[in-house]
């Protein structure tokens, strides 16, 4: 069996999602057709672990954490199970409690939801999962995060 490259197979996986994105986006705001319209990504807008503290230069933005979990035994082979975390970071002008925040919330994680089981070798897609998005205030604007991870199991 040959050796499986974690790099590749990581960024891979977020070279594909990011391709796919946009269309995702255009397809849930055609389903949809109401207020809560989700913005596509600029071509710039992706981050490894975060953007600066200073408010985003762009809306929204995506980034991307990686989380590799090696063991290592004499009985059998090594493994590593690999974990990506995805946030998605929007400014809304509403307040948190906000229905039309919330939706925008709830479909910006199902498109990435969806890229994930769409874009990712299901050969090592584990588990995909929800987390809390904390919402935070840059220079008096408000940002929201929908935040989903997946695992990937590699065998060497």
């Amino acid at each position: 069996m040959s050796r499986i490259d974690e790099e590749d197979l990581v960024l891979g996986a977020i070279a594909k999602i990011k391709a796919n994105y946009n269309t995702k986006i255009a397809a849930i705001n055609a389903e949809k057709s109401d207020s809560a319209t989700l913005k596509e990504l600029n071509s710039s807008a992706y981050y490894f672990i975060d953007f600066p503290d200073a408010a985003p230069a762009y809306d929204p933005v995506l980034c991307y954490q990686i989380i590799v979990e090696s063991t290592e035994s004499p009985i059998q082979s090594s493994s590593a199970l690999i974990t990506v975390g995805l946030l998605l970071t929007f400014a809304d002008e509403l307040v948190a409690d906000s229905d039309v925040t919330y939706q925008r919330e709830a479909r910006y994680r199902r498109a990435l939801k969806e890229l994930i089981k769409e874009n990712v070798a299901p050969t090592f897609l584990g588990k995909i999962a929800d987390y809390p998005g904390l919402p935070r205030r840059i220079n008096g604007q408000n940002y929201y995060t929908a935040v989903v991870g997946f695992t990937m199991d590699m065998a060497n």
